[in-house]
């Protein structure tokens, strides 16, 4: 589950590629550049603002799609609940008809093979034990709570602040700690992925905070009618309406070309909190990204992203190999061994073929003393 959520996360940020933020930064930057050149050219202008909102837009997809994998986590733990809870009403529904066949003197055995296909898909959700009571009655524990009695359900738990936390059966807390199954997975998943996506969507909200606040300090936007000045950026990540001034996409010969080249060398300039020079008596003071440039920023980003998945990865592939061989002895003691079938199976065609010999030497017997004696 692990791999399969930071597999979406990395689905995220496409890159390497034409189509990731990464390019679009670059982009965005040479824009400027190509402005410098040209400070009066309303394309180079349009190419600017077009540019900036392709940038905008991917930066705020992707932060949106980060807080949807979060969700994404509490949706299969509340399915998996369900789940659990219909298997449940199941197994107690099928034990009560075994009690009932095997009263009557019959042998369920369709029944109790239901039965224990049901307990097998309920021990993938979390630690079972049963035990044999006679008669076809069976004691369940789930997480090591008794599960048997009607109206005893699983069900989810939420914190202070109304975060998912945990899960309870028949209002006792369970405690998942170190737990079997996939509901325990889940749980310790989200506690070790949450974090995470949280940390990747505040570096995506830093990364974004630093462009617009190193850009408002340049000033490249003539003011409005007012004389208010106008802001490149508008909204927040957050906000979900990150994005370009609309009055510079509506009308982009506002951009001042004149200072396209201080934007422009902000693609080259590590961010340490400091005061930067921009040239001539352009100065700002830089957001703290480490030391980082906006692109080094964001690269440091995808490294982790990569470096967590690539161990998420690994590891389910030596989890994978430790299931194939405890399911290997338990199809070894409870399972059926073919070979052993097909030995027992000519054994008893080899005596059914012996039984039907005798059969035809005592019906020719019979036939020799009834009808050849005198």
């Amino acid at each position: 589950i692990q791999e399969e959520l930071l597999a979406r996360v990395e689905a995220v940020f496409p890159e390497p590629g034409a189509a990731g933020i990464g390019d679009a930064l670059t982009r965005f930057f040479r824009t400027w550049h190509d402005l410098n050149n040209t400070p009066q050219d309303p394309g180079v202008k349009a190419a600017v603002a077009e540019v900036g909102d392709e940038l905008a837009t991917m930066m705020q997809e992707a932060f949106t799609q980060l807080g949807n994998v979060i969700s994404s986590i509490n949706k299969q733990v509340a399915s998996q609940v369900d789940a659990v809870n219909d298997i449940l009403v199941q197994v107690r529904s099928l034990t009560e008809n075994i009690k009932k066949v095997i009263a009557n003197g019959n042998q369920p055995n369709d029944l109790l093979d239901k039965r224990d296909l049901l307990l097998d898909k309920l021990a993938g959700y979390g630690p079972v034990t049963v035990t044999d009571q006679g008669g076809g009655d069976i004691s369940v524990t789930f997480f090591g709570e008794d599960v048997r009695a009607d109206g005893v359900t699983v069900n989810l738990t939420y914190g202070i602040t109304g975060e998912l936390n945990g899960i309870e059966i028949n209002g006792t807390a369970v405690n998942l700690t170190g737990s079997a199954g996939s509901l325990a997975g889940l749980f310790q998943t989200k506690s070790l992925v949450d974090d995470p996506i949280d940390g990747y969507r505040t570096q995506m909200e830093t990364l974004a905070g630093a462009l617009q606040s190193t850009i408002d300090q340049i000033d490249p936007v003539d003011p409005d009618s007012f004389g208010n000045p106008q802001p490149f950026f508008t909204g927040s990540l957050p906000g979900g309406d990150f994005k370009v001034n609309s009055s510079i996409m509506s009308n982009p010969s506002i951009i001042d070309g004149t200072k396209a080249v201080y934007v422009a060398r902000l693609y080259s300039t590590g961010m340490d909190g400091s005061a930067a020079n921009l040239g001539g008596v352009m100065t700002i003071n830089t957001p703290n990204l480490n030391g980082a440039t906006f692109n080094e920023y964001y690269n440091a980003l995808l490294t982790d992203i990569g470096a967590r998945s690539g161990s998420a990865s690994d590891m389910v592939e030596n989890q994978q190999a430790v299931n194939e061989q405890i399911e290997s002895l338990r199809q070894s003691a409870s399972g059926i061994n073919l070979d052993e079938e097909l030995t027992m199976l000519i054994q008893f065609q080899h005596g059914y073929q012996a039984s039907a010999r005798v059969l035809t030497v005592l019906d020719e017997l019979l036939d020799h003393l009834i009808n050849r004696t005198g």
